[in-house]
């Protein structure tokens, strides 16, 4: 940790991955083992799957983009369009079924590549003992429940006091909307609140633009 890294503020804000959270894999090579596990359970080809996963998920960010400036559809969201659609083809498909097991199989394909620095975990220990509260921030397509499945996963869930995902609010960081509803549900001054992430946009920039104070942490820890 640099010498210069001090915090002032009384809450932290942690975005969640390539700041806290890291993965092994890729999210392509992740996605590919997540739908052999769906293929071999629901007798769909595998590249059908991957697919249809990827390019509904680009229509709908594309097109939410245009819509509202935002970048990220939810998980849950794509699955509903991949089914609707496999079920034009595979008409008994129990809708339930293959969604359930979906989120199940990916919950654990995201965990087993899961790992964290120990370095930044220790920082992030030491701020909370000092009194400060510590929030997950994140942008991203899974509920805030997932991500604290893979906190407890890590051991780490004990550190923060509330996890806050985009998906749960339909608002991001990179619109600032996220920002502005947690300061609201919150209802605490922006100058006490600082936010620790890797993206210069989402996490330094917007945080900044509405009033947070910021840093980029990318190698720093």
């Amino acid at each position: 940790m640099k010498d210069d890294f001090n915090i002032t503020q009384e809450i932290i804000f942690v975005d969640c991955f390539n700041t806290l959270i890291f993965r092994k894999s890729t999210d392509s090579e992740i996605i590919k083992a997540w739908d052999m596990e769906l293929s071999q359970k629901f007798n769909i080809p595998a590249k059908k799957i991957y697919r249809s996963y990827k390019n509904i998920n680009f229509r709908l960010c594309f097109s939410k983009f245009f819509r509202e400036g935002a970048l990220i559809e939810s998980f849950e969201t794509v699955i509903k369009k991949m089914i609707m659609k496999f079920q034009e083809k595979y008409p008994s498909l129990n809708s339930d079924e293959f969604k359930n097991f979906a989120l199940e199989i990916y919950i654990k394909k995201e965990s087993m590549v899961h790992f964290v620095k120990e370095d930044f975990i220790v920082f992030l220990r030491k701020q909370k003992e000092e009194g400060k509260k510590i929030f997950i921030v994140s942008d991203f397509y899974c509920t805030s429940s997932v991500i604290s499945t893979w906190l407890e996963s890590l051991g780490i869930d004990d550190l923060f006091t509330q996890v806050f995902s985009s998906c749960d609010y339909n608002k991001e960081k990179a619109t600032g909307k996220l920002y502005r509803f947690l300061l609201g549900e919150l209802k605490v001054d922006p100058n006490n609140i600082i936010m620790l992430g890797d993206n210069l946009w989402s996490d330094v920039f917007m945080a900044r633009y509405n009033k947070l104070k910021a840093k980029c942490i990318k190698g720093k820890f």
